[in-house]
């Protein structure tokens, strides 16, 4: 049995969620956030969703407006929603209480750990999980390793304290290793485009996928 929880963000076409969804993935991750690359539009994620059986289906909303989340919400049935940790506070009126919110946490290398704790703090009682997304200011394992823009413990701590999921362009070898060193609550895996309609290679991310159902 696995013993972390996987998201697939960012997925775009109906090609990545059925092979997540193959591999039980915990959350499809549809970005809602008109501001970012991987924005799809509720209608066509709610016309993939039609196709595929078992993920939860997660709105990815960023810094959207409540307006903007009420109006996805009104195209598509959502299990979960993720907001940025500066998203207006109000956009949790959008959301049923049976929906439970996930809150992103950019880090960068200026990253304050102090004002971080201090957020993830105040949106505690209303979160399931915290996203801990090192993906989108490029920063991979190795630079962890070497104490930028936080330290490996530092970070397990982080982790033992907040039920954390981490977004980074893993490897099938720091996989591994931050399963060992860090214990996450899970981790988030990109999505991306087809190469052309209905193909796509999917052989980095199904060992991602291997490893994970092993550790």
């Amino acid at each position: 049995m696995r013993n972390f929880k996987i998201m697939a963000m960012g997925v775009g076409n109906l090609t990545d969620a059925r092979f997540f969804a193959s591999w039980e993935v915990d959350w499809l991750g549809f970005n809602f956030d008109p501001g970012s690359p991987q924005y799809i539009p509720p209608a066509k994620a709610a016309a993939i969703r039609e196709w595929v059986t078992g993920p939860a289906i997660a709105g990815l909303f960023g810094l959207c407006g409540p307006e903007a989340a009420a109006s996805a919400r009104a195209m598509i049935d959502l299990d979960a929603a993720m907001v940025n940790m500066f998203a207006d506070p109000h956009i949790l009126a959008c959301f049923p209480e049976q929906v439970p919110l996930i809150v992103e946490v950019v880090a960068d290398t200026e990253t304050d750990l102090a004002e971080v704790r201090a957020i993830m703090d105040r949106w505690s009682p209303y979160t399931s999980f915290f996203v801990f997304d090192f993906f989108k200011n490029d920063i991979h394992w190795h630079d962890i390793e070497r104490g930028h823009p936080m330290d490996t413990s530092t970070l397990r701590q982080l982790c033992a304290d907040y039920p954390v999921l981490l977004a980074m362009d893993f490897s099938p070898l720091a996989v591994r290793q931050i399963a060992d060193k860090i214990r996450p609550a899970g981790f988030c895996l990109q999505g991306g485009e087809e190469e052309k309609t209905g193909f796509k290679a999917f052989d980095e991310l199904e060992e991602l996928l291997e490893v994970l159902q092993l550790i």
